[in-house]
């Protein structure tokens, strides 16, 4: 009898090991098909396969992924719902089956249209109503997960079941920190939501971490069961916690989605994303409530909905502290925990512990980032002609750094934008007319035949600010003539930088009026309008013919300017098909232009000076239901010509 059994175990388990062995094959076999463009052909012999398999075979899943996605590649997304459900119906006891269907419904298209009361997912020509299937689908995806998590089996492998609860991880929390306070709902897993005609499955804009009634910030903790979970961040906890029981490397690797989610929501640069400068220059006051500098480890300053706060962190979302255990771990999690601490403390700017813990990640690049000698030029703007030119330049760690300054030949770049034009290539080449990016051709692409001479040499002594913060000093340059100088910055034992820096005697500005294209040439420094400056305009048009081939079309002309330093072009003058660049001259060696731009004439009506403008203000960010609402309104019709009377003065 012992025998018999024995024989049977060995027949089933023979039979399911050739049936796996058959699926593998097929599995390649098309694989190769779908490689090769062949989805048709592979669709049709993927469906009797899935659906003729015994359910917990062996490539199953991947099978089904194979035929979603021929779906996808044949654009036949309307297909995908019903192909779906005969494959849950068949195999709904296989819980890797259920987890790819789930994912399908949250990586797939989630928009379609209501046609005759059907949904129909993806696109559609010939009427209907267009409406959004992404709520209702991470829904489906969650009952389908919840499904699959009842059956896995005991025996299940390591790696399949802990690939699951991070699929299940993800879709609970499926907006990310960024919009966390979403975590705070219980989502109705009993009913699929409607369709929504609305794209609002974000929910709003980012606000930050969330916070209590009574401003306390709120932290999801671990709930005893799926069930018990009083929201959906509980749910993601318990989904971590589900994970964190498979093996020491799956525990590691909940920690660590743990402490990056933290990291994400209360970490010091939320500051930034929501456009508040963090402190420079050592002017991070070393005990002040918002420094950088005095952040304990266990604390953080982070934006939250009701504004800026500094906080102590609860342990299970002290990021620090879970990537710090990461560093001990046997699970190959290191060099990624280090690396996020080395970002984390520069971030604070406590560039002591960022080194550490870069040199620990073997980061030589940002190590030498924070230790080295570096500057750089800050942004610059056009400058008056015939006083000193002044930059700003930001560095760190260097004592010394040595200037210099060479003419760009700005004639020569018009001259050859213009050449190239004229030769009408096949293709004009933007790079070529971009007038703007000057600096950049000459630093990136070595377009070495536009730098002149050397006008001046320099050097300067600085004195760097301690614990390797940046500092910012203001050039002062010999530079003083009209034109445009490439000017570079070489740090002792450091880096190079590059800035253009342009010197105008003259500017040239133009706007629309009624009808008509207005240029105005004046006086850099006094503003006052220059009679008899030669303005030319070059404008050119490319038509595109056939293929790859296009005509380019060329027109010029000149005007002078009058006593006002005016130049009006009517629409006699100006192609609005093409693009024009002006350039305005004199004989005594003033030179402006304007780089290409289409040019367009529009007629000015009356309402367009009587727009009423508004400004709101209230007493707070964020309003709970039954609060009063504190609000002040300014409105007013903003005209030059009017007195400085409210038209709505004691008015309701």
């Amino acid at each position: 009898m012992r025998s018999i059994c024995l024989i049977c175990c060995f027949l089933m388990t023979y039979g399911w090991l050739a049936a796996a062995e058959g699926m593998q094959a097929d599995y390649q076999r098309l694989s190769k098909m779908i490689n090769e463009g062949q989805f048709k052909e592979a669709y049709e012999q993927l469906q009797p396969l899935i659906l003729d398999a015994k359910s917990n075979t062996p490539f199953l899943k991947d099978l089904c992924n194979q035929s979603i996605d021929c779906l996808r590649r044949l654009r036949l997304q309307k297909d995908i719902d019903a192909w779906r459900d005969k494959v849950y119906n068949k195999h709904k006891k296989d819980w890797q089956v259920l987890s790819t269907l789930a994912a399908s419904y949250l990586n797939g298209q989630q928009h379609g249209f209501m046609i005759k009361g059907e949904f129909q997912r993806g696109h559609h020509r010939g009427g209907g109503t267009y409406v959004y299937s992404y709520q209702r689908d991470r829904v489906r995806a969650l009952q389908l997960y919840i499904e699959a998590h009842k059956q896995i089996p005991v025996g299940a492998g390591l790696q399949q079941r802990q690939q699951f609860y991070e699929q299940f991880i993800r879709a609970v929390n499926v907006h990310g920190a960024q919009y966390s306070w979403k975590l705070q709902l219980l989502s109705d897993l009993k009913t699929l939501p409607d369709y929504s005609t609305n794209y609002s499955h974000w929910g709003g804009q980012a606000r930050g971490a969330s916070v209590d009634a009574d401003g306390e910030i709120v932290f999801f903790d671990v709930p005893a069961s799926w069930n018990e979970a009083k929201n959906d961040g509980e749910r993601w906890r318990w989904c971590l916690e589900q994970m964190a029981k498979l093996s020491d490397s799956a525990r590691a690797r909940a920690q660590y989605l743990q402490a990056e989610f933290a990291e994400q929501l209360f970490g010091v640069q939320t500051m930034r994303r929501y456009g508040i400068q963090l402190p420079q220059d050592g002017d991070d006051k070393e005990n002040g409530p918002w420094s950088l500098e005095s952040l304990g480890e266990n604390e953080s300053i982070a934006r939250l909905a009701t504004g800026i706060k500094r906080f102590p962190l609860k342990p299970s979302y002290d990021y620090i502290e879970l990537y710090k255990q990461l560093l001990k771990s046997e699970q190959g999690w290191k060099q990624q925990a280090a690396n996020k601490l080395g970002f984390i403390f520069l971030n604070r700017r406590q560039y002591k512990k960022a080194v550490n813990y870069f040199r620990i990640a073997k980061n030589n690049h940002q190590v030498d980032q924070i230790i080295g000698n570096y500057g750089q030029f800050e942004g610059t703007m056009s400058q008056v002609a015939g006083k000193a030119a002044s930059l700003e330049y930001r560095f760190r760690n260097g004592t010394e750094v040595r200037f210099t300054a060479h003419a760009i030949k700005v004639d020569k770049l018009l001259a050859d934008m213009k050449a190239h034009i004229k030769s009408k290539p096949q293709r004009i080449m933007w790079d070529k007319i971009n007038l703007s990016n000057i600096g950049y051709r000459i630093i990136s692409q070595n377009q070495n035949e536009y730098i002149g001479e050397q006008v001046a040499d320099w050097t300067l002594a600085l004195k760097p600010s301690p614990k390797h913060f940046d500092r910012n000093v203001t050039v002062q340059t010999p530079l003083q003539k009209a034109g445009a100088y490439l000017v570079s910055a070489e740090m002792k034992d450091g880096n190079k930088s590059h800035v253009i820096v342009w010197l105008n005697d003259t500017v040239l500005l133009s706007k629309k009026v009624s009808g008509k294209q207005l240029y105005f040439v004046a006086d850099a420094e006094t503003g006052a309008g220059i009679a008899d400056m030669n303005v030319a305009f070059f404008g050119y048009q490319q038509k595109h013919i056939k293929d790859r081939n296009f005509q380019i079309n060329i027109d010029e002309f000149a005007e002078f300017s009058d006593r006002d330093g005016l130049v009006q072009i009517g629409k006699h003058q100006l192609n609005d098909n093409y693009q024009y660049t002006a350039i305005a001259t004199d004989k005594d060696g003033r030179l402006a232009y304007l780089g290409f731009s289409r040019i367009w004439f529009s007629q000015m009506h009356h309402q367009h000076y009587q727009a009423q403008k508004v400004f709101y203000i209230t007493d707070r960010p964020v309003y709970r239901p039954d609060q009063e609402v504190h609000i002040k309104a300014w409105i007013r019709y903003p005209k030059y010509d009017q007195a400085n009377v409210s038209a709505y003065a004691n008015k309701n």
